[in-house]
């Protein structure tokens, strides 16, 4: 199906455009029209319908969030799973990833990571007394909003603790950084293994760095439940103690070492927000189980290649040459650093230190690091995040204790990766912001008046086409309002006659549109204007006016007036509803006259002679 832009999903959801793109999904920005309201479309890839185990996990989600209410939970609409296209419609958050603010921040206050950690929380003790095990918790799967509120999101791997039946690929998948040991040796997960996760998150917001990494997920994996995290105030003493017992309790590397429920670990989250000098004297238990190294690297490999078929297939093949590069390392490490005197040497032990954010000359040029370690230079690549010449990532992570002479590897960044800004002009603005989107731009729009471009079609952008622009740039799309029209006085039309006052219009450059109404006043007469006279309005334009039909018009009674003997001639006034409709002067001989008056339903009628009122009366001109 590709790109469903402009799309109308089963006819109600109107696609605007690409929010985000995953492995197994895409997410697009819609509109309801049944309510107007803007939502989020989470799609399979169309390459994955026909792949039971990807249209497991998507109906897993569906059937996972669906039957969670919470605020602190991304609420979901809809779901669609027909035979062509599975989606779920979500609400549309207007906000950033957790990790992404961390990034911005370098590391957050342990007051401000309470704040979110609550929240947190409050959504895990939702999804668990539910039944339902997140299992890929992670800065990346909770969006921050701009009023502070935390919305937990993607429980596409979640599974719910009442099943019974789990293989192995379903226990063992997650993003390696945060997944639990249980998660990386396949044993029996549950509401236990979101606590670690939620723990390595803590850790990495009040330190800015994860407690695990190295340049590969196969060695993650290892470290998971292989080695204890280094205490995050090594890394920030700026954290509480009772803070980091939290954290340490959290990631525990046995399951019955953790907090059992999200409200335990609130329960003493709430203790330390009333006195966060407390300590709690925490014990944590290593490990002492058989290290699985078959199941980690089956995790490390899954994340690599879960999504990727073809990879899966060389999976088996690859995975004696990755065991055998794991013996011989292990053989190695036994020759040269366990039996140093076997080479007739001592070596010490030396802390690594942190080299991400440096120059590569000014490694280079530390003397002190070039007498302890040999600095291994590996690909450059482009970041987003590090200028170019910075090291953006090192193996050992900093703080590791070795041996002196070993090898720290680091990769320097080439800077933001960038691209020929391609010519929009006269085109679509939704097909530039898409393709800006694709070359890892950030759009946004302007509006202008344009005498050659048609309304809706883009005038130009900002960088200019040809321009080289750097990834996260932003590109500003100008957009064409059409020709701007000139305004023109509107003139007085009230009371002339319409084809005179159509005439008069036609004159000033602009049209009429004319509707009849009823009215006593002559047929055709103008009784009102919009815009009214003196304003103004767009040349070519129209004014609108009411026009009398005579549907109203007045009706004739006739009555008798009779005069007196004297004085020989008398003036004669009379008044409908206190309006003059005769004035006139009669010699008394005459005795009497008729006069007809004219009028529409009960009026009163005054005679007047020789300003005396003679009678008065209601006439009714309808009967």
């Amino acid at each position: 199906m590709g790109n469903l832009t402009g799309k109308l999903i089963d006819g109600r959801y109107r696609i605007q455009g690409v929010i985000g793109m995953g492995g197994m999904a895409i997410v697009y920005r819609a509109t309801d029209i049944q309510s107007g309201a803007v939502v989020a479309i989470k799609v399979l890839k169309q390459e994955f319908l026909a792949d039971r185990q990807f249209r497991l996990r998507f109906e897993n989600e569906s059937r996972a969030v669906s039957i969670l209410n919470h605020p602190n939970i991304v609420k979901v609409y809809d779901v669609g799973l027909g035979e062509d296209l599975y989606y779920i419609v979500m609400e549309y958050l207007d906000g950033i990833t957790l990790k992404q603010y961390i990034r911005q921040q370098g590391s957050l206050g342990w007051r401000e990571t309470l704040y979110f950690l609550t929240q947190i929380l409050s959504a895990l003790d939702h999804a668990h007394e539910k039944g339902i095990v997140h299992r890929d918790i992670k800065p990346q799967n909770i969006m921050l909003l701009s009023d502070g509120s935390i919305k937990v999101m993607d429980f596409g791997i979640a599974r719910f603790s009442s099943t019974n039946t789990n293989t192995m690929t379903d226990k063992a998948i997650g993003s390696v950084h945060y997944i639990s040991p249980e998660q990386v040796s396949a044993d029996r997960i549950d509401r236990r293994s979101d606590i670690y996760s939620l723990g390595v998150t803590l850790y990495e917001m009040l330190t800015g760095e994860l407690p695990f990494d190295a340049e590969n997920p196969v060695s993650v994996a290892l470290m998971q439940i292989q080695l204890d995290p280094q205490p995050p105030t090594k890394k920030n003493p700026d954290i509480p103690e009772g803070l980091e017992e939290i954290i340490l309790k959290c990631m525990a590397k046995e399951p019955d070492d953790r907090y059992p429920t999200a409200d335990a670990l609130m329960s003493d989250v709430e203790r330390f927000k009333q006195n966060p000098s407390i300590r709690f004297e925490y014990k944590y238990l290593a490990d002492d189980k058989p290290t699985k190294y078959m199941d980690a690297i089956r995790v490390a490999k899954d994340e690599e290649d879960f999504e990727n078929e073809s990879s899966r297939r060389r999976y088996l093949g690859g995975m004696a040459g990755i065991m055998g590069l794991v013996a011989l390392a292990c053989a190695a490490l036994v020759l040269f650093v366990i039996r140093p005197w076997d080479r007739g040497e001592t070596l010490k032990d030396v802390t690594v230190p942190r080299l991400v954010g440096q120059s590569l000359e000014a490694v280079l040029q530390n003397r002190v690091w070039q007498e302890d370690f040999v600095i291994i230079e590996g690909q450059a690549q482009y970041n987003e995040e590090y200028d170019k010449g910075k090291i953006f990532h090192q193996s050992p992570a900093a703080g590791m204790v070795v041996k002196e002479g070993a090898e720290i590897k680091v990769q320097v960044s080439l800077g933001r990766k960038s691209f020929v800004m391609p010519d929009f002009a006269n085109g679509n603005v939704r097909t530039a912001e898409v393709e800006l989107t694709r070359l890892g731009a950030v759009s946004r729009i302007e509006y202008e008046f344009s005498e050659e471009i048609a309304a809706d079609h883009l005038i130009r952008t900002i960088p200019a086409a040809g321009d080289t622009v750097s990834a996260g740039e932003t590109v500003t799309l100008y957009v064409s309002l059409g020709k701007e029209l000139a305004l023109v006085p509107v003139p007085p039309l009230t009371g002339m006659e319409q084809d005179a006052a159509a005439a008069l219009l036609e004159q000033a450059g602009l049209t009429m549109i004319a509707t009849p109404v009823d009215s006593d006043k002559p047929k055709g007469e103008v009784l009102s204007q919009s815009p009214e006279a003196g304003g103004e309005a767009e040349e070519g334009s129209a004014v609108t006016v009411e026009v009398s039909n005579g549907a109203q018009a007045p009706l004739e009674k006739e009555i008798t007036v009779s005069f007196p003997m004297a004085p020989d001639v008398v003036t004669l006034v009379i008044r409908q509803d206190g309006e003059v409709v005769h004035e006139k002067q009669y010699e008394t001989r005459q005795r009497s006259v008729r006069l007809m008056l004219r009028g529409r339903g009960l009026q009163i009628v005054e005679v007047y002679i020789n300003g005396v009122l003679q009678e008065s009366g209601y006439v009714d001109f309808d009967a």
